[in-house]
């Protein structure tokens, strides 16, 4: 669907991230901030459940996927997987480029 590749602005300038292909969007119809999953793959990683997220007027974002557990009678969450600020970015800029490319809108779009 989308690919995006960048370089760091890290202590290591050279460092290169892997291009971000979004494999499958399902866009959402809830009514709530959760507006779509995808499926990501970037190097030999394939990533499920990644979510595209936007309360009220807020930007929106990409939350990496996450486990629910109780804890004293509330539900918190845990994300199972975290990324470094290059990659989260290359990620984030892909998932949303292919969220605009199919059609999906959020708060603010004209």
């Amino acid at each position: 669907m989308a690919s995006a590749t960048h370089t760091t602005t890290g202590a290591t300038p050279d460092a290169v991230v892997p291009s971000v292909i979004v494999r499958q969007l399902k866009i959402l119809n809830t009514g709530t901030s959760l507006r779509a999953l995808a499926t990501i793959k970037y190097g030999e990683t394939t990533v499920h459940d990644c979510k595209i997220v936007q309360r009220g007027n807020d930007e929106p974002w990409v939350s990496s996927p996450q486990q629910s557990y109780q804890a004293n009678g509330q539900t918190k969450y845990n994300q199972t997987i975290h990324w470094e600020l290059p990659l989260y970015e290359a990620i984030t800029h892909a998932v949303l480029q292919a969220y605009k490319a199919a059609g999906g809108r959020w708060v603010g779009d004209e």
